[in-house]
């Protein structure tokens, strides 16, 4: 509803927009590995309440798109991160822990591959699809490489130059994990020239060095 509403004032508007909604890799569900890196027609099957709301929401922009002439744009951002992210989400969470020296952390599926991106390379894409605007298309933000999350927390362990140790926590499992989820950008990459700068370990080395 919040995106409707959001449609719905920029139509009022004397000047008509241009909108870009930000959807998620959440659209695509559960994805088998044979199909992946997962591109924009891979069918949308979301299999969580975020990822159904997404779905929803495009299908809403497109729809004032179709009727009433709306510019509208569809970005579906994989796995990103970067500071002052909500630490409820993993990589702040096991960040937060190598700051603070705590030497064990509770995690839940320790058996899933995510394509993680910098969030400055990420709001880098939309400023791009914003200045030259594709209208009535969707575009994959990734970045076409899957890291097992305990690859990660080893990249943090090295940059930090500390040993955590890792629980897994059923209570923080979910019943419908995505197990494997990394995006082909190439349509994205094609047309706009751009490549992401940063390299996980980098962004993990700024997230550490944030002065909070």
């Amino acid at each position: 509803m919040g995106t409707r509403h959001i449609l719905d004032a920029a139509i009022r508007l004397e000047t008509m927009p241009r909108f870009l909604l930000v959807s998620s890799s959440q659209v695509y569900g559960v994805v088998p590995p044979a199909q992946q890196p997962i591109n924009e027609h891979v069918p949308t099957r979301p299999v969580n309440h975020y990822g159904a709301s997404k779905a929803a929401a495009e299908q809403i922009a497109f729809a004032y798109h179709h009727e009433h002439g709306l510019p509208v744009a569809i970005a579906r951002p994989f796995n990103h991160t970067g500071r002052g992210q909500d630490p409820s989400f993993v990589i702040p969470k096991i960040i937060a822990a190598a700051r603070e020296k705590r030497i064990s952390i509770e995690l839940g599926n320790l058996d899933v591959v995510r394509d993680f991106l910098d969030v400055r390379d990420v709001t880098s894409a939309y400023a791009a699809m914003i200045h030259d605007f594709p209208d009535g298309e969707i575009y994959n933000i990734a970045s076409g490489r899957g890291y097992h999350l305990m690859d990660v927390v080893r990249l943090i362990e090295e940059t930090a130059g500390i040993t955590l140790t890792i629980t897994s926590q059923p209570t923080l499992m979910r019943s419908n994990e995505i197990r494997q989820a990394v995006g082909d950008s190439s349509a994205f990459r094609s047309r706009y020239r751009w490549q992401p700068l940063h390299e996980l370990r980098d962004t993990l080395a700024w997230m550490l060095a944030d002065p909070l």
